[in-house]
């Protein structure tokens, strides 16, 4: 008899309900409709997927030689290299080679490798900050990145110590790990810190105007010694802004990773003119996007600048310690 009434009941009000309902207008559209699913099965997150693959093959090599490279060897500029850089990069040109045969390599160490009309170009850097990595000071990384007709579509750096892997793919974020990355929102200088990556010829050190106006602008100043490393910091919110600049072109094998890092993390990258990094630029201003145009104001205060963030004094080819 209970079960029933309750039936009954239940029918009874169900009907009227029913039919209320069916009588709201509802949207079009709801706004999740207008959100985009996340690509996850893209070119680009597939890319992604390979970098951090990858480089967590390499990492227990990397981690095996730490400070173990005996008496320092320097190569051009006063530049460190150990056995471990070329093992490394050999080893990430094999895996990138057989992944991809129509692909191409340019690493730190051995150049370009693979086709000469490759619609994609690996980056590879096998350990970024090689002088810290000789000396026993845990603070580098191991970066690739995945270029295609000249816009970085993917890549990663890894800090192998740590396990720590930053990632990114062209328009669908960046990650540590599992975790999103997002830039810090701290402004202005004043309460901001930032990673200084020049070396001694290059204009941000060599324009005194510009070392000094640096240095007294922000809370904090840092020298970490990995581009590729700060450049993900940058991502994730732990660093606020990088200054890069050099005598000669930066090498996109150290930064590509990196930029890419910063600009999905919601970040900015410029050169030192305020315009699009490109290919041969000699300086790059990375920020959380509040401080580019306080950074920008602080780095053209010299008259050497010549056009895309080039000193007016020209490269001399030879490569600098960083």
């Amino acid at each position: 008899m209970g079960g029933r009434f309750t039936e009954f009941f239940i029918r009874a009000l169900a009907g009227p309900l029913l039919g209320w309902a069916r009588r709201i207008p509802l949207p079009e559209s709801s706004p999740l409709d207008s959100m985009p699913s996340p690509p996850l099965d893209s070119d680009a997150a597939r890319l992604r997927s390979f970098s951090i693959r990858a480089l967590e093959e390499v990492a227990p090599l990397i981690r095996a030689g730490f400070g173990q490279s005996g008496a320092l060897r320097f190569k051009r500029g006063h530049e460190a290299i150990t056995a471990v850089d070329l093992e490394v990069e050999d080893r990430l040109r094999e895996r990138i080679s057989s992944a991809f045969p129509d692909h191409a390599v340019v690493g730190e160490e051995k150049g370009r490798t693979g086709p000469e009309d490759a619609a994609t170009v690996w980056a590879v850097d096998p350990i970024d900050g090689t002088l810290n990595y000789a000396l026993g000071i845990p603070l580098f990384s191991t970066t690739v990145a995945a270029i295609r007709e000249g816009r970085v579509v993917a890549g990663a750096v890894l800090d192998p110590l740590s396990g720590a892997c930053y990632s990114a793919a062209r328009g669908e974020g960046a990650w540590r790990g599992e975790e999103p990355l997002e830039v810090s929102r701290r402004s202005p200088a004043r309460e901001a810190i930032v990673s200084t990556q020049s070396s001694r010829r290059g204009r941000f050190v060599r324009d005194r105007e510009i070392f000094v106006a640096v240095q007294q602008a922000f809370m904090k100043t840092r020298r970490l010694g990995s581009i590729a490393y700060e450049l993900a910091l940058v991502a994730a919110g732990t660093l606020d802004a990088l200054l890069a600049s050099k005598e000669e072109a930066q090498n996109l094998y150290d930064v590509a990773a990196g930029m890419l890092l910063v600009e999905e993390a919601g970040g900015r990258i410029t050169n030192g003119r305020g315009g699009p990094f490109a290919e041969g630029d000699q300086e790059l201003v990375a920020t959380n996007g509040s401080l580019h145009p306080e950074v920008l104001d602080l780095v053209q205060a010299s008259s050497e600048v010549d056009r895309g963030g080039r000193s007016g004094e020209g490269a001399s080819g030879n490569r600098e310690e960083q």
